[in-house]
């Protein structure tokens, strides 16, 4: 049985030679961060086509690929669509509501993007034929009435929030990293290591000894994604003073 990367690569070929071979623009997502670095691996140095990650609006964490045929690319063709949800602000719904009820229509996860949650106000991004879905059999999240409308998305100004970790570690290799940014010891981020549930900007890295450079993105999968985001130096036994980023 093929993986979901597996199965991710698959669709990415079949879109790779509809573009080409067809010359019309082809479509893949909402892809995670994750899913994003493993399939720019593969394209990137494609000089057939062009490719773009879009979300609807700027600083999406969830985006579609779309391929194109150089010359043919604007964001306006990418199938998205942003529905706005108003309800009483007194009431504090979470992300989970959101995605719970929509998936719960029979939906599957890569066809609802980025939740953007406010007081009394949260936009979901969202495939766009399934909008209508949406409209016509959501009127409640958490039990809550909510009111619904497809707005033009693409200027709402998302902020990216990351938790700022200091760490001080005796060796940039990954198992140390993982060790120190898991909680678990130098076996257990071995283990995990081995069981293909480290990535390296998007990469599965199964190998203990591979060095972390600044700007490096890890997910450890059950326990977050971070970047390495500075050297602060050496402590006076030598062991390194480093800081990571991790999204929340």
């Amino acid at each position: 049985m093929k993986s979901t990367i597996d199965l991710l690569i698959a669709k990415l070929n079949d879109g790779i030679e509809i573009c080409t071979n067809k010359n019309r623009p082809f479509f893949l997502g909402f892809l995670s961060d994750t899913e994003q670095d493993i399939l720019t691996e593969r394209i990137k140095n494609n000089k057939n086509i062009f490719y773009s990650f879009w979300g609807g609006s700027e600083n999406c964490e969830r985006k579609y690929l779309g391929l194109f045929p150089y010359e043919y690319y604007v964001n306006d063709d990418f199938p998205i669509e942003a529905i706005k949800f108003i309800y009483n602000k007194n009431y504090k719904l979470q992300h989970k509501d959101f995605l719970g009820t929509i998936l719960s229509q029979g939906l599957k996860r890569e066809v609802v993007g980025d939740i953007i949650i406010e007081e009394g106000c949260t936009v979901v991004f969202v495939q766009k034929n399934i909008s209508p879905i949406i409209l016509s059999q959501v009127s409640k999240i958490g039990g809550i009435g909510v009111s619904l409308s497809v707005i033009d998305g693409s200027d709402i100004t998302i902020e990216k929030h990351y938790e700022t970790i200091n760490r001080t570690i005796t060796s940039m290799r990954l198992d140390c990293v993982v060790s120190s940014l898991a909680n678990v010891s130098r076996t257990k981020s071995a283990l995990l290591i081995k069981s293909g549930k480290v990535f390296i900007n998007g990469i599965e890295v199964y190998d203990n000894d591979k060095i972390i450079n600044i700007g490096d993105k890890i997910t450890i999968r059950g326990f977050g994604k971070f970047i390495y985001d500075n050297n602060d130096g050496a402590t006076k036994k030598d062991r390194l003073k480093v800081v990571f980023k991790k999204y929340v």
